[in-house]
């Protein structure tokens, strides 16, 4: 008799649990369950650039790109058959986007970043950030020693010599078509004068890498990599002054005029309101990859996770 009502109840249990499993699957398909099945892809993100204040695109792992048109309130997947990181996505006007990432993959949208079509970089090595100093002049930098320009506003790429050879180029960051610094391992940045025909390279700080740059003024720029590692230069990158660790390794640098600043780092973020001389964590911004402002108020951050953080009052929260 208990063998014949465990049995019974084992059968009720399987009806169960077929019941639960349908609705929950049902749930599912009416878009209940978002956590399961997201509107975007759930990766980490890399790269962020909005051509206005309401239309942004962000790009990640597995040739994620995701597409905003009011400003950051939602997001719809971009779908694309890459299957690569897309680490960094920039542009100078929005005419012509361009991202880029693992293992030389270069593409460009001109139409606000709903289609993508693939540029020959003529490398296999990784990129990790871009930037656009005109309409027709920018830079792509990368592991291997890879400093592409373009002077056509993307369509062509060309790797410019550099003295360092194998070395991975973190973030690259240009004052104007002149003046700009490359940052990478062993604590060393470089420097050209002449839009990159010639470099030089600096010693900043002890060994350790060095993974964002920017040029503040000709003459200010801050630098923060491995462990927060922190250096500064107020004679126009001629020498280097090592001021602490952080504490967390940073990804990016954005100021929002030649006093205040912030940076992503991998747990938190930091903030600097005297030209990235000195830094203060900032516990709200959380795991970002890199940051981007579309005006003086509004601010976005991705990163890990699919972190997509915004602020409408200059980063104050």
């Amino acid at each position: 008799m208990r063998n014949r009502n465990k049995k019974y109840y084992q059968t009720l249990l399987i009806i169960f649990l077929f019941l639960n499993s349908y609705l929950i699957f049902s749930q599912q398909d009416t878009g209940i369950w978002t956590e399961l099945h997201p509107k975007v892809p759930r990766v980490d993100y890399w790269g962020v650039y909005f051509v206005n204040n309401d239309t942004g695109l962000a790009t990640g792992e597995l040739g994620a790109i995701i597409k905003t048109t009011d400003s950051g309130n939602s997001w719809y997947n971009i779908g694309t058959n890459y299957n690569k990181a897309i680490r960094t996505i920039g542009s100078y006007t929005g005419e012509k986007i361009i991202a880029a990432g693992d293992s030389g993959l270069i593409i460009i949208s001109t139409d606000y970043g709903e289609t993508w079509e693939t540029i020959q970089s003529g490398t296999d090595k990784n990129f990790w950030n871009i930037q656009f100093v005109t309409e027709k002049i920018g830079w792509l930098v990368g592991e291997g020693s890879s400093a592409f320009k373009t002077t056509d506003s993307g369509d062509t790429w060309i790797n410019q010599p550099t003295p360092l050879s194998g070395y991975p180029y973190w973030d690259v960051s240009f004052l104007d078509t002149s003046f700009g610094y490359i940052c990478t391992n062993s604590g060393l940045i470089l420097r050209t004068l002449d839009g990159g025909f010639s470099w030089d390279v600096k010693q900043a700080g002890d060994n350790y890498g060095l993974y964002t740059v920017n040029a503040v003024t000709r003459m200010k720029a801050t630098a923060i990599g491995f462990a927060g590692k922190h250096v500064y230069t107020s004679d126009g990158g001629e020498n280097w002054e090592f001021i602490t660790y952080l504490g967390d390794e940073s990804y990016k640098i954005v100021f929002l005029d030649t006093l205040k600043g912030f940076a992503t780092n991998i747990v938190n973020g930091y903030e600097t309101t005297d030209g990235g001389r000195d830094w203060i964590v900032r516990y709200d911004m959380n795991r970002g990859n890199n940051i981007t402002f579309t005006n003086d108020e509004n601010g976005f951050i991705v990163g890990n996770d699919l972190i997509l953080e915004k602020t409408t009052n200059t980063g104050q929260s």
